[in-house]
Formats: C-alpha cells, structure tokens, sequence
C-alpha cells in the first residue's frame, strides 16, 4: 500500500486524494503567495479531505505527486498568455523553486507530476526539473498528451486524459458523484454544450488556438437558414452547480468541441451527468485499447449533424453507443484502474 505526498497548490485535483491508497493533500494557495482560494473547511465538506499543511507532512512518503501546469514554468508567454496573467513563467518558476525547497527534508522514493496544462509541450520543462531544482522526476501524466506532439515527449511522459482544471473540480463529479438517469428515452434529443469561448488565438501559437467559430457558424447566421441546427443544441456556462446539472438533465446527449485544450471539462462534465456524449475528434493519446462509438465522433458540423439524427431517430443505435461509452467509463475512468496505471509507470 503505497503512502503519496499531493503538493496542489492552485487546487485543481482533489481528485488525486482517490488515487492513492494512502495520501495527505497539501492545497494551499498561500505557497504561491496568494489569499486561499478554497478554505480547508469547504475541502472538508465538499470533498471531505483534511487539508495538510505542508509543514506537517511527515518525513517519508513512497510517492511525491505534485499537481501541476507543467509546462508554464519554462515557457515563454507574452501578452494574453503572460504579461496579463499575474502567474508569469518566471513566477511560476521561482514558486516551485520554494516549494520544491519547503519539501527538501522529506523522503521519496518517486516523484511524479500530475500534468492539467492544457498546453501539449513539455520537454523544455524536464530541463527546469533537472538543471535549476537538481531534482530527477519518475514520471509526467500529461492531461493534453497528443499524438500530434509525439516528438516532444521522451519515454517519462504518459497519457494521462483523467485530469482538467477547474472549480468544482470536474473529474470529481465523475469519480465520484455519476449520475444514471433512468428517463433518457423520455427527454428531447438535444445536445448541452458548456463552455463559452468561441473563437481566440494566442499569438499564432497552434497549439492554444481555440476555434468552435468553424463548428457553430451555421448556427450564428442570423437569421438561420439551416432547419436542421433547430432545437439541437443547448449553450451554458458560469452558473451554480445546480442550475447545470439541472440544464444537463433536459437532454440525452451532450456536446465536447475542442479547445485550446481538446479535452475539456465539460467531457467529464457530461459523463458524469450519464447522457451520450457527442465528440469532436480529438488529437489526444488514451492509454486503453477501446474506442467510444464512431457515431458519436465527429469531425466536420456535417458530421455531428448526420450522426445526431442518426442517434436521435434510433433507440437501439443510441443504447449500443451509451453501452459502449459506460463501459469505457466503469473500465477505466475510475481511481483504482489509474491507481494501477500509475504505479505501472513508476
């Protein structure tokens, strides 16, 4: 039974506390030099985990997990990315120096890092790791693996899709709180799309180009010429819990379209809600074998429009596709199959 050390400072995953049979989460924001974001008392009663302070930690641990956007500490941001945000590279750098610092008493035997960026690069990171903390990193279990950006990675760096960032924490509504309505059937064949950027560039930068513009433009015409984009998609964001779970269980699917990062929190969202999850192909790496139904993947807006009809005009269809999706969910999109990933890395 392994013992883990979570170091999350900016409180991303408290998921990670289910990763591990034995673990004391360190979560405070004051080791970035900010007011706390959470307090211990709302980890207590939402997750019911007893923050550490990292001055108690014991003296040994068998795993070191710190949560983490891996990439920002060595990577040059400007603008929009960096000059505007108050965590720059530099910063960010500097801060897990002195955490890193904080932690130099304790005894690992593995240090790994959980990866939320949604930036796909990370290999000028391991340099910062290696040469200015002097320290030796076991593994990286990257949210945003992609097999576009396979050169970037050396044989350290894991797919890693079970992790975004956000409050409340997405991952912990599947994990934890999975939803199995029983009045599928019974709903209207509409789609939930969460999110709410359509449209932003960072500085030519590819790999954090954000554009649903493309998806949605035929929906945006004003007025609508297509009769077949009506009453097919629902658009949310930014309220209470409550009200989007309630909006969540007016339809029987759910919308995933990429964004700067192509695994986005409404992915767990939506499978924790037990709806059908409709997809925009994405780039990233899974480290299982089994595939979600090729009717609910898309690539084009005509695509998702033939599939959802489709769906929508097919019970049977619909039932074989949110078989195959819960199975891939029970299988793997729980703590103790990525407990044993984990530890199949390390």
């Amino acid at each position: 039974m392994s013992s883990a050390l979570i170091v999350d400072p900016l409180q991303n995953f408290p998921s990670a506390t289910l990763l591990f049979e034995k673990s004391d989460y360190v979560a405070a924001p004051s080791l970035w030099g900010r007011d706390k974001l959470l307090s211990e008392s709302f980890f207590k009663e939402r997750y019911d985990i007893d923050v550490c302070p990292i001055d108690e930690a014991k003296s040994d641990y068998d795993i070191l997990c710190l949560v983490m956007d891996f990439p920002f500490i060595n990577q040059d941001f400007s603008g929009e990315w960096g000059g505007n945000d108050p965590i720059g590279d530099k910063e960010s750098h500097d801060t897990w120096g002195n955490i890193l610092s904080k932690l130099s008493h304790i005894n690992f035997k593995k240090i790994i890092i959980i990866d939320y960026s949604d930036f796909p690069l990370c290999s000028r990171s391991f340099d910062v790791f290696t040469n200015d903390y002097q320290i030796n990193i076991d593994a990286v279990f990257k949210r945003e693996h992609r097999f576009t950006c396979s050169f970037d990675y050396n044989d350290k760096v894991h797919p890693f899709p079970f992790v975004v960032f956000g409050k409340i924490d997405p991952t912990w509504l599947l994990y934890k709180e999975r939803l199995f309505p029983s009045n599928l059937h019974e709903r209207a064949p509409i789609c939930v799309w969460a999110s709410q950027v359509i449209l932003r560039s960072a500085h030519d930068d590819v790999f954090r180009l954000t554009n649903r513009y493309d998806f949605f433009k035929e929906i945006m015409k004003e007025p609508l010429l297509d009769p077949r984009w009506k009453d097919r998609i629902i658009g949310i964001s930014g309220v209470p819990l409550e009200e989007f779970q309630e909006v969540f269980s007016k339809g029987k699917f759910a919308l995933h379209l990429n964004g700067s990062g192509h695994l986005c929190k409404v992915f767990f969202e939506s499978l924790s809600a037990g709806v059908l999850l409709m997809q925009q192909l994405m780039h990233i790496n899974f480290p299982f074998k089994e595939k979600f139904d090729e009717n609910t993947l898309f690539y084009s807006n005509e695509e998702f429009l033939q599939n959802h009809e489709r769906l929508k005009n097919n019970p049977s269809l619909y039932d074989k596709a949110l078989l195959k999706q819960n199975k891939i969910i029970d299988e793997y999109f729980n703590p103790t199959w990525i407990n044993k990933y984990i530890h199949s890395k390390i």
